[in-house]
């Protein structure tokens, strides 16, 4: 196995434990927003990384702006322009695990941006062969 393959693997598997972090996390009758939210944004940002990794681009900035990472994705594939929504999750990478940085409402909806982590996951990772 190529060390790229084994690479974007790892990515792969990181992205799924976020994934599931948020899974058990929901399961409580009252889940912390900012966490689940915070591995909601971590799981998308890793299966961006890892999609770049499969295109053989290694040279990604540090960066947990999903906007920016998914704008080198859609030079790959122009398809994951439809992806566009994820951006919403961008501050909860950071802003979000300090306190009085992002205000909380009541109108924020969990489910919704755990289903968005969830499909943009799957539809990263569908462009991306043998995993």
């Amino acid at each position: 196995m190529s060390h790229s393959l084994k690479l974007v693997r790892a990515w792969y598997e990181k992205s799924n434990h976020d994934l599931l972090t948020c899974n058990q996390l929901m399961q409580f009758d009252d889940p912390i927003a900012d966490i689940v939210l915070f591995h909601a944004q971590q799981a998308v940002e890793k299966a961006l990384k890892g999609f770049l990794v499969s295109h053989q681009h290694f040279n990604f900035p540090k960066s947990h702006d999903l906007g920016y990472l998914l704008d080198i994705a859609e030079t790959f594939e122009g398809d994951l322009v439809s992806l566009s929504n994820i951006v919403e999750l961008t501050p909860f990478a950071v802003e979000a695990r300090y306190p009085d940085a992002m205000e909380w409402g009541a109108d924020v909806d969990i489910q919704e941006y755990v289903s968005m982590a969830k499909y943009a996951c799957k539809t990263l990772w569908s462009y991306v062969e043998g995993l």
